[in-house]
Protein backbone atom coordinates (compact mmCIF):
# COMPACT_ATOMS: atom_id res chain seq x y z
CA UNK A 1 0.00 0.00 0.00
CA UNK A 2 2.71 2.50 0.91
CA UNK A 3 4.72 1.82 -2.24
CA UNK A 4 1.60 2.21 -4.37
CA UNK A 5 0.71 5.46 -2.59
CA UNK A 6 4.18 6.89 -3.14
CA UNK A 7 4.17 5.88 -6.82
CA UNK A 8 0.74 7.48 -7.30
CA UNK A 9 1.90 10.68 -5.57
CA UNK A 10 4.97 10.86 -7.83
CA UNK A 11 2.83 10.37 -10.96
CA UNK A 12 0.37 13.03 -9.84
CA UNK A 13 3.20 15.47 -9.13
CA UNK A 14 4.68 14.80 -12.58
CA UNK A 15 1.27 15.55 -14.13
CA UNK A 16 1.01 18.74 -12.03
CA UNK A 17 -2.11 17.36 -10.34
CA UNK A 18 -2.86 17.85 -6.64
CA UNK A 19 -0.98 15.37 -4.46
CA UNK A 20 -3.20 13.38 -2.05
CA UNK A 21 -3.36 14.49 1.56
CA UNK A 22 -5.32 11.50 2.90
CA UNK A 23 -5.43 7.75 2.41
CA UNK A 24 -8.35 5.36 2.93
CA UNK A 25 -7.79 1.64 3.48
CA UNK A 26 -9.40 -1.41 4.99
CA UNK A 27 -8.32 -3.12 8.19
CA UNK A 28 -5.82 -5.31 6.36
CA UNK A 29 -3.52 -2.29 5.98
CA UNK A 30 -3.71 -1.14 9.62
CA UNK A 31 -0.39 -1.52 11.42
CA UNK A 32 1.84 0.59 13.64
CA UNK A 33 4.39 0.89 10.82
CA UNK A 34 1.77 2.01 8.30
CA UNK A 35 0.33 4.64 10.64
CA UNK A 36 3.75 6.02 11.57
CA UNK A 37 4.93 6.11 7.95
CA UNK A 38 1.78 7.84 6.73
CA UNK A 39 2.01 10.39 9.55
CA UNK A 40 5.68 11.04 8.70
CA UNK A 41 4.69 11.64 5.07
CA UNK A 42 2.05 14.12 6.17
CA UNK A 43 -0.82 11.92 4.98
CA UNK A 44 -3.96 11.64 7.07
CA UNK A 45 -5.01 8.01 7.26
CA UNK A 46 -8.47 6.51 7.46
CA UNK A 47 -7.72 2.84 8.15
CA UNK A 48 -10.19 0.58 9.87
CA UNK A 49 -8.68 -0.95 12.97
CA UNK A 50 -8.99 -4.74 13.16
CA UNK A 51 -10.85 -6.20 16.12
CA UNK A 52 -7.86 -7.46 18.07
CA UNK A 53 -8.90 -6.44 21.55
CA UNK A 54 -7.60 -3.70 23.79
CA UNK A 55 -4.15 -2.45 22.78
CA UNK A 56 -1.14 -2.26 25.09
CA UNK A 57 0.92 0.75 24.04
CA UNK A 58 3.92 0.21 26.36
CA UNK A 59 5.97 -1.42 23.58
CA UNK A 60 5.30 1.31 20.98
CA UNK A 61 3.90 4.48 22.60
CA UNK A 62 4.81 6.59 19.53
CA UNK A 63 2.40 4.49 17.46
CA UNK A 64 -0.49 5.45 19.71
CA UNK A 65 -0.49 9.10 18.61
CA UNK A 66 -1.65 8.61 14.97
CA UNK A 67 -4.21 6.03 16.05
CA UNK A 68 -5.64 8.17 18.83
CA UNK A 69 -5.69 11.35 16.74
CA UNK A 70 -8.24 9.71 14.47
CA UNK A 71 -10.33 8.41 17.37
CA UNK A 72 -10.35 11.80 19.13
CA UNK A 73 -11.11 13.66 15.89
CA UNK A 74 -14.00 11.39 14.98
CA UNK A 75 -15.43 11.54 18.51
CA UNK A 76 -15.26 15.34 18.50
CA UNK A 77 -17.28 15.53 15.30
CA UNK A 78 -19.84 12.94 16.37
CA UNK A 79 -22.04 15.36 18.31
CA UNK A 80 -22.08 18.17 15.76
CA UNK A 81 -24.69 18.68 13.10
Amino acid sequence: MLATTLTAAEQLAAAHAPVPTALVGDKGYHSNDSLLTLAALGLRSYLAEPDRGRRCWTQAPEAQRPSMAIAVGSAAGAGSG
